[in-house]
């Protein structure tokens, strides 16, 4: 279970410091799927770096399973970087393709940074290849891939080391509908699959809509756990 507590995070200081995130509490368990709401600058991707360890939150604990996973003072950069390698798959918005390497490659890197051992990590690649529709893409590059396919990428790059948790950060912003409808339900089987816990930001009247449990953030005072 991840469970938020008093969470604050300050970007400046000072005259020009701005309360970018406050979360007072919210508490997800493995298999649910939420969506984080809210309008631009309401700190729905900072709450999702803190969430991974990419960013340390002004204030606060973060635990997963009763164990703390990046607050102040939580653990060392090392320790951070073991949760977020093994126990996180984060879709970002921009992709983040290695333009330099062909769709496996990209994907494989997901697996070795998970600590997947390069056997498993080509059967698992070439499994969620087939399942994603992606197998006549293995040995293209980026820049030869439309965005919904870019994105496909992405994601099997975020599963392909089977994480218990899942973030995406506004995973279906540069795609068409039709695209938009298969990241979610690629992202929802799954969390089905391996009751993972979902965590995606997004604006998305398709995406909210779809999820059963929102997380709604504010720029005025963040959010706290409650059904929608």
């Amino acid at each position: 279970m991840l469970e938020i507590k008093d969470l604050v995070h300050v970007y400046g200081d000072g005259h020009t410091a701005v309360t970018a995130l406050e979360v007072p509490y919210f508490a997800a368990s493995d298999g649910e799927m939420w969506c984080i709401t809210g309008p631009s600058g309401s700190g729905k991707s900072t709450l999702l770096h803190c969430i991974s360890g990419l960013l340390r939150p002004t204030r606060g604990t973060l635990t997963w399973d009763g164990r703390p996973i990046g607050g102040p003072g939580q653990g060392t950069l090392a320790e951070l970087d073991a949760w977020r390698a093994r126990s996180v798959g984060y879709v970002f918005q921009k992709f983040n393709l290695l333009p330099f390497l062909t769709a496996r490659d990209n994907i494989l890197t997901g697996a070795h940074f998970g600590g997947v051992g390069p056997a498993e990590a080509r059967r698992r690649t070439e499994e969620l290849a087939d399942r994603m529709g992606l197998g006549h893409l293995l040995d293209q590059y980026p820049q030869a891939m439309s965005q919904g396919e870019q994105q496909r990428v992405a994601i099997a790059r975020a599963l392909v080391k089977n994480p218990p948790v899942l973030l995406a950060d506004e995973p279906t912003a540069n795609l068409d509908a039709a695209n938009s409808r298969a990241v979610i339900d690629l992202l929802q089987a799954y969390g089905a699959r391996h009751a993972a816990l979902i965590l995606i930001a997004s604006h998305d009247p398709m995406v909210i809509d779809a999820f059963p449990h929102r997380l709604p953030l504010s720029k005025a005072h963040g959010g706290e756990r409650r059904p929608a």
